[in-house]
């Protein structure tokens, strides 16, 4: 029997090696080979506004990817994109510090990570290398159409 408590549910983390892990095992990104084949993890923000902005971009976005999930965390979120669980997270006006700790493990299990400005907003992008280009140019365009940037 182990003397030390398991914490309860799963732990992923980022080791000071570099290495990051999900409950001891190594972890990385899916490798999807088109946009048809990303899902996709997402949140929506706290205000009507920001959520009608989210949803139109959304609703550009969905026909292009194989689908789109909603967990509640960004940080959750990023940790999906780090083991392979989804293949990108993409969320407009989030806090940094509401994905900090994910986007290190996320990139640490290869992912790349982008943020732009939109306005006075900022968008992050947390996905599998072998997609972010063409997923970065879609929402990028999706967003200046939605937003007239």
């Amino acid at each position: 029997m182990s003397s030390s408590p398991r914490p309860p549910g799963r732990c992923t983390a980022r080791s000071p090696g570099g290495a990051a892990s999900l409950d001891g095992r190594p972890i990385a990104v899916a490798t999807p080979e088109s946009l048809a084949e990303t899902l996709v993890a997402t949140g929506f923000g706290y205000t009507a506004e920001r959520r009608w902005e989210q949803a139109a971009v959304l609703a550009g976005l969905i026909t292009e990817v194989r689908d789109v999930r909603r967990a509640g965390a960004a940080a959750l979120d990023c940790c999906a994109v780090a083991s392979g669980t989804v293949d990108a997270y993409y969320e407009r006006g989030i806090n940094p510090w509401d994905m900090a700790a994910g986007s290190i493990v996320a990139a640490a299990a290869g992912a790349d990570v982008r943020t732009w400005e939109v306005g006075d907003t900022r968008s992050f992008l947390f996905a599998a290398p072998s997609i972010v280009e063409d997923l970065a140019t879609l929402v990028r365009t999706l967003e200046d159409d939605v937003l007239g940037s």
